[in-house]
């Protein structure tokens, strides 16, 4: 996990090491994201952690989730932080620990903890904030093909949005 994801995830690092962390993600990986954010989405993920009760997640299944995503899938990573910005108008609550398997083998894509109808909710709440593909990503093939008949109406199909006529 990079210094740049334990420091955001850490509860006991100081803000201006926050903004920092925030700033060299942004650069590292060439993001049209603010700083506000990158900041929102470890929020997000330093809360969910902290209610158990929702959560089964702990720290490094977060921090497995951010170094996959950044390095495997960066589409999702700002569907995921544009979706948290927006939290409230997603009508839905949904936690990060959806994306991550539970157990000692971690994998993104879908927590078969959790039912089909959240897993795939979720998705097209990221969907409906940046286009990413999901090959990458293990999930069940019911909650794939739903997720991926999402995607193609919403984005025609590819990962780039159709021309505006």
């Amino acid at each position: 996990m990079t210094e740049n994801i334990k420091t955001l995830l850490s509860d006991s690092t100081t803000d201006e090491e926050k903004i920092n962390a925030a700033n060299n993600i942004i650069i590292n990986y060439n993001l049209n994201l603010t700083i506000r954010q990158i900041m929102l989405i470890f929020i997000k993920a330093r809360l969910d952690e902290n209610y158990t009760y929702y959560s089964l997640k702990t720290y490094t299944d977060y921090g497995f989730l951010f170094e996959f995503l950044l390095n495997r899938n960066i589409s999702m990573f700002i569907a995921m932080t544009k979706c948290c910005e927006h939290y409230e108008e997603t009508r839905t609550y949904w936690t990060l620990s959806w994306c991550v398997s539970p157990g000692s083998t971690l994998y993104v894509g879908s927590n078969h903890l959790y039912p089909h109808y959240f897993v795939v909710n979720l998705y097209k709440n990221f969907i409906d904030h940046n286009n990413f593909n999901i090959d990458n990503l293990r999930m069940t093939e019911e909650c794939e093909k739903e997720i991926q008949e999402y995607r193609s109406k919403k984005y025609g199909g590819s990962l780039t949005k159709a021309a505006k006529k």
